[in-house]
């Protein structure tokens, strides 16, 4: 991913988790398997 992309998707994150923003209106969980890589790109 480049940066641009990485940034993008912080920001559509952010904006669906925050509290001050959608967070109070919904609830996400990401589920994985526990042998298989994945990553948002954040740590």
């Amino acid at each position: 991913m480049t940066f641009k992309d990485k940034a993008e998707m912080f920001y559509k994150l952010k904006r669906l988790l925050h509290h001050e923003e959608m967070g109070k209106l919904f609830k996400v969980m990401f589920a994985k398997k526990k042998n298989e890589k994945f990553s948002l790109g954040f740590k």
